[in-house]
């Protein structure tokens, strides 16, 4: 592991697995216990048929203003038992640096996907489930004011999507390395998509959530 894995900010910072073990240890405090809980209502109906990564306690939990929306959990989602901006693959990679550059507070965010699971075929229809979930998830998040959408197939349901979240909807790429190599543009595209947010989150005050 090399020194700026030891950064829980870093990217890749969830390749150590005794920052998982840490980040496990934090789902149980204030600002993350009743999305844990409602994680553990899904688990119970879901969890026999499919793995569901957990939300990252390092963001704003409940106090989210921003929630940050992809499709569904990729591997290294599956592997690190996050859903989160430092897993070991290049598009949370992307993810963690151009939030950064952008100046988006970390305790203002949240990461989740619209299908909570893993899809069997990136094809597979999003399922009604999916948005009523959503629609529970978002009764947890009293300050949210934005939801980003990122990826093709979660940017297809934005109408649906704000009409549950009840609040501004933007949508961007989804940073994976394929498209930012093949693409000169999308890299500018995604941090264009995060100044925005960062202008609006800035207007309001930040979570009294502290740095984890």
């Amino acid at each position: 592991m090399n020194d700026e894995s030891l950064n829980p900010d870093a990217p890749y910072s969830l390749t150590d697995p005794r920052e998982q073990r840490r980040r496990l240890a934090l789902l149980k405090l204030p600002h993350m216990a009743p999305l844990t809980r409602y994680l553990g209502e899904i688990k119970l109906e879901e969890g026999e048929k499919r793995f569901i990564p957990n939300f990252d306690p390092c963001d704003g939990g409940i106090y989210a203003k921003g929630l940050f929306l992809l499709d569904s959990p990729d591997h290294a989602s599956i592997i690190s038992g996050f859903v989160s901006r430092n897993n070991m693959d290049y598009a949370s990679k992307n993810l963690c640096i151009l939030m950064t550059r952008a100046g988006i507070d970390r305790r203002d965010t949240l990461i989740w996907n619209l299908t909570p699971w893993k899809l069997a075929d990136t094809e597979e229809p999003i399922s009604d489930i999916a948005f009523i979930l959503l629609e529970q998830l978002r009764k947890l998040l009293p300050q949210l004011s934005v939801v980003i959408l990122i990826g093709d197939q979660v940017r297809s349901t934005g109408l649906k999507v704000k009409r549950i979240a009840k609040t501004q909807i933007l949508s961007t790429r989804y940073p994976f390395i394929g498209t930012f190599n093949m693409r000169d543009d999308a890299k500018e595209d995604v941090l264009k998509t995060f100044n925005r947010v960062a202008e609006m989150l800035d207007n309001q005050s930040h979570s009294p959530q502290p740095a984890i």
